[in-house]
């Protein structure tokens, strides 16, 4: 009480009146200010505040008040050994997260909710009634588990380095479960997956998967029905040679394996095979992923691989059993069967049969387009005229930084003179996104410098920055001091109107492994911005900033120049958007240069103008997009793109430049006579309808129909389990 007396009579906050929240009426001004929470933040804020001191009362409060947040603290030292979560049961630990006992969530519950929290004593979803409906993020270490449980439709996002530990072989099952940004580290198994007959497990979804140095075997799936990863990337596995002798990828009584975008590279000495692949059929687009060291893999589907530029031992597999083997672009611009190159249409019953059956699997409702709530505006469309005159509360905010580390903001308006500080574990975090705001004075510095030094993370999270040069700009704590922000947390937060960039990462070593949630950037010339070291040699320095396995997730980028621009000179690998939105930019809504497997997944692209909507040199992958309403010249620029199950409705060249592409399973309004080689896989060309068919070839700009029947393209990656 004392300190909110001190806020309301001394500091010098503006504080809105025209709060509301989503589903009630908007009572937005004539300045149009609109003051609501995005929902997740209502439910985050909202939720029983349970101090560290009554820790032992943490089972009592969720039994008593459904959703309970945690302050900063053990949880589990001095207080419960396990904690049970039922149906509605929501947990959110602080944002450095929290140690917390173990945590099991009841048979038969569903919509349950656990953030933020460190899994060191596990998390086990336990067995009986399905668990549904789940979701669990922002956590990190300890294990998964699931021992004969029913698990399904539930979604995790943000596991850092957390291992999955489904065993259904007695009873049970794991299916419909969706996984953005697994990252796991040393432990092994990183991923034990087990079903059984009588309940199968099936249509389990990872979106960009990293497997790193386990220290034995990394994986061990048997019976587990068909499973779909979209971006794995794998480093020195079985890296104290721990294992069994088991491949990167084992698995054993599959049915449907599908797998894209993989990267990586097996360099530890005992590095064992890519993969043994025991299924009824396998798809392998846009292979990358070598070792140098173990054996060639080995399959025993009927397989299917386009795009594969690794050679030798280092990438090659063979299938085994009898079964067909189909590679497209596998060392060369070819496709061919069983080892024999078809060069004309396919003619052979057999041949073109088992081809149709690799292309066309079966056809199930997509994933559900992302919806895009309405962001609020705080500070309305006047910010600029109001803030004239306003005293400068960064005194207050600085002074809460540097006594506590992290400043929690309250509901108001912030005016700042100057930059705040935030160092390595230190942060921001205002009252939600339509609460708190923070404006710059004047347009000629940085609302907030991160630095640093060494590896660590900082958080900023649910408020507002308007204003300003740049909203947060991240570098090291001088030009060549070793810095690597890793695992930060940077959620729920609104760039507006910023001079020159929203996010600017510059002059340090690295971002590694990190996740922004819902950041959205509007009315900026670009509002992510990666700054490379513009004398770059090629070698590792500290501050060549390089940015690798970074996801952004439900992010925006509406009306500005560039959405996000990430030109590096050091390669940067595995960085994915999910469930973004792309609206009214000028200039390219993505922009990349020296990229590795970048992911663009189920996203939207909309009202575009300018030159082309993405440019990425040197690789880029586009799943399950749709593009419409938009008015640039082209829609891509680059050397090499993979696309699927893509939806691209406006009549403008989907290729600016391109050299090799493969187009899958989507719909192209526009000419694609850009192309120079690749394939055209059950896509519908609607400006050259004679290329409309199940599987055509390009090579050097001349099209060859390998399989002349009409294409019906639907997604096949991101799929719901229902036909």
């Amino acid at each position: 009480m004392k300190y909110l007396i001190y806020t309301l009579l001394f500091s010098t906050v503006v504080f809105s009146q025209n709060y509301y929240y989503a589903g009630q009426e908007s009572s937005a001004t004539s300045d149009m200010k609109t003051s609501f929470n995005q929902w997740e933040e209502t439910v985050y804020f909202n939720s029983y505040l349970l101090p560290l001191s009554r820790k032992s009362e943490l089972q009592s409060a969720l039994d008593t008040y459904g959703s309970v947040r945690l302050e900063e603290g053990d949880y589990r030292e001095g207080g419960l050994q396990s904690i049970t979560l039922k149906s509605n049961m929501k947990l959110f630990g602080h944002h450095t997260y929290n140690v917390v006992p173990e945590i099991n969530i009841a048979a038969g519950s569903d919509n349950v909710m656990v953030a933020s929290v460190k899994l060191w004593y596990g998390l086990n979803f336990l067995s009986g009634e399905p668990i549904t409906n789940c979701i669990v993020s922002h956590v990190t270490g300890g294990d998964i588990t699931s021992t004969n449980a029913s698990v399904e439709l539930c979604i995790f996002f943000d596991i850092i380095g957390t291992n999955l530990l489904v065993d259904n072989t007695s009873s049970g099952y794991f299916r419909n479960n969706y996984l953005i940004k697994h990252w796991i580290t040393s432990v092994y198994p990183e991923l034990l997956l087990k079903g059984n007959n009588t309940t199968p497990s099936y249509n389990n979804i990872w979106v960009w998967l990293n497997l790193l140095t386990a220290h034995g075997d990394a994986t061990d799936i048997d019976n587990f029905g068909n499973i779909h990863v979209i971006g794995l990337d794998a480093e020195a596995w079985n890296y104290e040679n721990l294992g069994t002798g088991k491949a990167l990828l084992y698995m054993r009584n599959m049915k449907d394996v599908r797998l894209t975008g993989m990267t990586g590279s097996g360099y530890a000495t005992n590095s064992t095979a890519v993969f043994d692949i025991q299924s009824e059929s396998l798809t392998l687009l846009d292979k990358k992923i070598t070792t140098s060291i173990g054996p060639a893999s080995v399959t025993t589907a009927k397989t299917l691989t386009v795009n594969s530029t690794a050679s030798s031992s280092e990438g090659s597999y063979n299938v085994t059993g009898g079964n067909y083997d189909i590679r497209g672009y596998f060392n060369d611009n070819l496709l061919a069967y069983n080892g024999a190159s078809q060069t004309s249409t396919i003619t052979d019953p057999v041949v073109a049969t088992n081809i149709k059956n690799s292309l066309l699997g079966s056809k199930r409702q997509p994933w559900p387009r992302p919806i895009f709530p309405e962001i609020a505006d705080p500070a309305g469309i006047n910010w600029k005229s109001e803030r004239v005159g306003k005293p400068s509360s960064r005194a207050y905010i600085q002074g809460l930084i540097d006594t506590n580390g992290i400043a929690n903001l309250p509901e108001g308006i912030y005016y700042i003179d100057a930059p705040l500080l935030v160092n390595k574990d230190e942060g921001i975090i205002g009252s939600g996104t339509g609460k708190t705001v923070i404006i710059g004075l004047t347009d000629d510095f940085n609302l907030i410098n991160v630095r640093g030094s060494g590896i660590g993370t900082f958080i900023i999270n649910y408020l507002t920055l308007e204003g300003g040069d740049k909203g947060v700009n991240i570098t090291s704590d001088g030009y060549d001091v070793w810095f690597q922000p890793n695992a930060i947390n940077f959620k729920f937060v609104v760039f507006r109107n910023q001079a020159t960039y929203g996010i600017e990462v510059a002059q340090l070593y690295g971002m590694d492994n990190c996740m922004f949630q819902q950041v959205h950037f509007f009315n900026i010339p670009v509002g992510f911005k990666q700054t490379a070291d513009p004398n770059y040699g090629g070698f590792e320095t500290n501050h060549m900033t390089y940015i690798d396995k970074t996801v952004f997730y439900k992010c925006q980028a509406i009306n500005c120049g560039t959405g996000f621009s990430l030109r590096t000179a050091r390669g940067d690998n595995l960085n994915a958007w999910v469930n973004c939105n792309f609206d009214g930019n000028t200039n390219s809504s993505i922009d990349f240069v020296n990229h590795n497997a970048p992911l663009v997944v189920n996203c939207d692209f909309k009202h575009s103008t300018g030159n082309n909507i993405i440019n990425s040199n040197y690789t880029i992958g586009i799943y399950s997009c749709d593009f419409s309403n938009n008015s640039t010249n082209s829609i891509i620029n680059g050397d090499l793109a993979t696309i699927e199950g893509c939806n691209f409705l406006d009549d403008i060249p989907l290729f600016g430049t391109i050299n090799t592409a493969y187009v899958v399973d989507s719909i192209v309004t526009g000419s694609t006579t850009a192309m120079s080689n690749g394939l055209f896989i059950n896509s519908s060309l609607l400006a050259n309808p004679s290329l409309s068919k199940l599987l055509v070839n390009i090579n050097s700009g001349v099209p060859t129909v390998l399989l002349d029947e009409g294409s019906n393209p639907y997604p096949q990656l991101l799929v719901t389990h229902k036909n």
